[in-house]
């Protein structure tokens, strides 16, 4: 079964379970006649049980987030009356499964449709909100031409450079819109992934020295063989997660990128993590990280993480987030085989 059972009678011991599903919680040998409590420290079933027991006969489904190495696995368990052929309660049944792909296809599969959307209303904002910009900004421009060798009050300089630089932010604005409407083909290159990374690490390496950062860039073997992808775009996207681990360390810290070889099931390819020894992020807002124009920086415009997820699927990988105690690390996933991105993209 892909799901582990676990059986218990009414005093709490374990009756049965199946051994090899349940690994993600690391039981021990011979559990069979143990006490629940001493099942594993990972999963609280004498807790999960008395909170059973409490709606009245009827199953409990709860989630419970573990850790599995560096990672964390989402537990979907279920907890319900076991009884005998006269209907007797004689224990609970117990069953776990590992969601954690599922919930990250959920994840991702919101993302995309909020991103679809997101990217038609850029479109037609970029092109309705440009033309009166710019004859706003030619007027303002006039009115300081006009203006130019007269006697006028100290604020109306200081009011027009007001205006000036809230045009200049909203400007901004609609580039960041732009560029995210644009982002739909790659303009692909066959190039060393490494020769990239250590360019954009030596250039980083002195604005990380004046944070107190210690940077380093670690990358496995077999990477030295030019792959196929969108430099200049995944180049954005190196930049921006190094700027932002190093923003997250202000008393300083450590940031390292480590680079691997990856064979998996669905394709192959190279992984990039990228692990920052600041604080972690609450998990009130981890979900949010990924959506456009969200953002916790008092001067930021919360399209850099939106729009590199963007880039990563377009080349059919992926963009994830993984908090441990101890700092947090985005993930960047490539495919190596230009089979694998959308003939489309190629060009």
């Amino acid at each position: 079964m892909e799901q582990a059972v676990v059986t218990s009678d009414n005093d709490g011991l374990v009756t049965s379970l199946n051994e090899r599903p349940l690994e993600p919680i690391s039981t021990t040998g011979e559990s069979v006649g143990k006490s629940l409590r001493q099942l594993t420290d990972r999963v609280d079933f004498i807790s999960f049980r008395a909170e059973a027991e409490s709606h009245a006969g009827h199953s409990l489904v709860k989630e419970h987030s573990i850790m599995k190495g560096s990672g964390h696995l989402c537990l979907r368990t279920f907890c319900q009356p076991l009884r005998d052929a006269d209907g007797r309660t004689i224990g609970n049944v117990f069953q776990l499964r590992d969601v954690t792909a599922d919930r990250h296809l959920q994840d991702r599969a919101g993302r995309m449709e909020r991103f679809m959307g997101l990217g038609s209303l850029a479109v037609g904002l970029h092109h309705e909100i440009k033309n009166p910009l710019a004859a706003v900004s030619l007027h303002v421009q006039l009115v300081e031409e006009s203006l130019a060798g007269q006697a006028l009050p100290d604020d109306v300089p200081e009011m027009l450079a007001i205006v000036k630089a809230e045009m200049k932010r909203i400007e901004h604005v609609l580039e960041n819109l732009r560029d995210y409407a644009s982002a739909e083909r790659l303009h692909l290159v066959k190039m060393p992934l490494t020769d990239l990374l250590v360019r954009q690490v030596d250039l980083m390496r002195p604005l990380a020295e004046a944070a107190k950062v210690n940077l380093q860039l670690c990358v496995g073997d077999d990477l030295t063989e030019p792959i196929t992808f969108d430099a200049t775009r995944v180049e954005q996207i190196v930049h921006n997660l190094m700027v932002n681990a190093i923003e997250a360390m202000p008393d300083g810290g450590e940031l390292t990128i480590h680079v691997m070889p990856v064979r998996g099931e669905d394709a192959d390819g190279v992984l990039l993590k990228f692990a920052d020894t600041g604080p972690v992020i609450p998990e009130s807002i981890r979900s949010h990280v990924f959506d456009a124009y969200f953002t916790t920086k008092g001067g930021g415009t919360g399209m850099g993480l939106a729009l590199s997820d963007k880039v990563a699927r377009l080349h059919g990988g992926r963009l994830g987030l993984t908090v441990v105690d101890d700092g947090t690390t985005f993930e960047l996933f490539l495919p190596i085989r230009p089979s694998e991105l959308p003939a489309r993209h190629v060009s």
